[in-house]
């Protein structure tokens, strides 16, 4: 896969973790950077996807390996950190891409719904960053990419927790 990509990048020799890597954007961004020859670092919950993302990429001659991770949990992201750095011994890049969605009246959320959310869309965006960050910057070098929505800046109707969390990952992205 020694393409350029879209972008027309080369990312050889670096090492690209994306969460909610296995479907959607997560597998999209992945695929495409891996024709830029970047080794990608899949982390997701469904090591079923993920495996067969992993197979996909490979069989059109990428390098990518996969974790399952669960994002809602600093002790999941400290382990899978320390396995990313024991194995390939850097990280060059993160994306955070990792978010759950779901729409409901602001009068009909109950506390699941909002702990859930904020887990997946703020907690787990910042533990990674931070686990990512203190690697580059020791390394001196490397990239943290959040993924955020419109819906960080626009009110959108029975999407009030949502709204919420991306605009708070705006705010980290600022911090």
């Amino acid at each position: 896969m020694k393409e350029e990509t879209s972008l027309g990048i080369r990312l050889d020799n670096k090492v690209v973790i994306v969460t909610g890597a296995s479907k959607g954007i997560g597998a999209g961004i992945s695929k495409d950077l891996a024709l830029a020859g970047a080794t990608i670092v899949l982390c997701a919950r469904d090591t079923a996807q993920l495996k067969q993302l992993t197979e996909e990429i490979k069989s059109n001659g990428g390098n990518t390996h996969y974790f399952q991770l669960d994002i809602s949990s600093v002790t999941s992201i400290k382990e899978i950190f320390e396995k990313i750095i024991e194995q390939f011994g850097r990280i060059d890049v993160l994306i955070n891409n990792a978010g759950l969605g779901f729409n409901h009246a602001a009068l009909d959320v109950i506390e699941e719904d909002w702990d859930s959310m904020m887990d997946v869309n703020l907690k787990g965006l910042f533990f990674c960053s931070q686990q990512a960050g203190k690697y580059m910057i020791e390394k001196g070098d490397g990239r943290i990419i959040n993924m955020s929505s419109q819906a960080s800046l626009v009110a959108i109707k029975d999407h009030s927790v949502y709204c919420a969390s991306k605009g708070g990952v705006n705010m980290i992205t600022k911090v």
